[in-house]
């Protein structure tokens, strides 16, 4: 996949209000249960994105083989 510039205006739920290529969070404001066993592979995040992957309230989220070019190309916050 080629993932360009996005989430534009932010995620208030998440806190993510920066852009962002891939957004991996599971509502723990709301009481969710983590997201779990995510594989996050074959990627080409470009375009200008402040995080490249943003991962929160995750637990064994696999990264592989991605091309990351962002200012933080990894935010992960334990779940």
């Amino acid at each position: 996949n080629w993932i360009g510039l996005n989430n534009l205006f932010g995620d208030s739920d998440s806190g993510d209000m920066a852009t962002t290529g891939i957004l991996i969070w599971s509502g723990a404001k709301a009481g969710a249960a983590p997201i779990a066993n995510t594989v996050v592979t074959d990627n080409s995040i470009v375009g200008g994105n402040h995080f490249g992957i943003w991962a929160v309230h995750t637990t064994k989220t696999k990264l592989k083989n991605n091309f990351i070019r962002a200012v933080v190309p990894v935010y992960k916050a334990a779940a």
